[in-house]
């Protein structure tokens, strides 16, 4: 078998979008993360292993202070914290954001194409901003007015 070695997603107290004092807290909400352990998982064969498993390898990249805090969730019933989706269910729970859409809507607004910028990560940076303000059918008309103006 080969050894391979696979990025892992970045713990939280190496990402640059949280700092250690909160950092268990803020960045498992990011889409993100999640997607880089979906496929990191994927990537070393182990989706398909058993939860008691997977639920080790994302406790242990989240890190010491986020394993302080999930050994204070209470489960119900008692053996759904076995259970992989479960214990992804109510991480995301705790650490969901209470969005305030005035404040990203202004952070949207704000948004200006910096000097040297490509349009295209212009483009990201506009639709990433625009998926937390609830435009809903309106983004599309938004972002295309961000880029005009």
């Amino acid at each position: 078998m080969l050894d391979i070695d696979y990025k892992r997603p970045d713990t939280l107290f190496h990402c640059k979008a949280c700092a250690p004092s909160n950092a268990a807290v803020s960045y498992i909400v990011e889409r993100k993360w999640r997607q880089e352990l979906e496929n990191y998982l994927l990537a070393t064969e182990k989706d398909e292993r058993a939860d008691k498993i997977k639920i080790a390898i994302l406790l242990n990249l989240l890190g010491s202070e986020a394993l302080e805090i999930f050994n204070t969730f209470k489960f119900e019933p008692p053996e759904s914290q076995k259970n992989y989706s479960e214990v992804l269910k109510k991480s995301e729970e705790y650490c969901s954001p209470r969005q305030n859409v005035v404040y990203e809507r202004y952070k949207f607004f704000s948004c200006v194409q910096q000097e040297g910028q490509a349009i295209e990560c212009y483009v990201t940076q506009l639709k990433t901003l625009a998926s937390t303000c609830e435009f809903e059918e309106q983004e599309n008309g938004l972002i295309h007015d961000r880029i005009v103006l």
